[in-house]
């Protein structure tokens, strides 16, 4: 019998995965105008929302564009994670241009992923790293299945 995916929400609205690239031009007036620590109004979500005409929330991992119906789901390129991180530190927000991709099939909603009992690291013993979490920045995505925060829950 094939498990039953649950539908994930964001903000109140079932969540898709993208099928196509978008591409954020990110200029000086989206940083000047851009809060820190907040995923709605930070410099490559203003760049969105100015250019796809669309709610867009960017997380350190995550970006979610929102459709009429439902928010479509992109992976936060590494070079915009870096700005994040920076800007979120007080420093600036570098103007560029930053091209979101969908996930891997791996990394979609509803994709097999295997859990603690099945799955153990390559020695076979069963002890896992110490993951590292970047401070002071904003929060994470409360729907980000694949990160565990510092207590250990999902």
């Amino acid at each position: 019998m094939k498990k039953q995916i649950k539908q994930k929400l964001f903000e109140g609205l079932p969540v898709i995965d993208a099928e196509e690239s978008i591409t954020l031009h990110v200029t000086p007036i989206d940083v000047k105008f851009a809060n820190k620590k907040d995923p709605k109004s930070c410099a490559a979500a203003k760049a969105g929302q100015r250019e796809l005409k669309r709610d867009v929330r960017v997380f350190i991992s995550r970006t979610y564009v929102k459709e009429k119906d439902h928010w479509v789901r992109y992976k936060t390129p590494m070079s915009a994670q870096k700005e994040i991180v920076s800007f979120d530190r007080g420093a600036s927000f570098e103007p560029g241009e930053y091209t979101i991709k969908p996930f891997s099939q791996s990394d979609r909603l509803g994709a097999y992923k295997p859990t603690d009992e099945n799955h153990r690291n390559r020695k076979g013993n069963g002890i896992r790293k110490k993951l590292h979490y970047t401070g002071m920045i904003r929060e994470r995505s409360k729907y980000d299945l694949s990160i565990k925060d510092k207590k250990g829950n999902k």
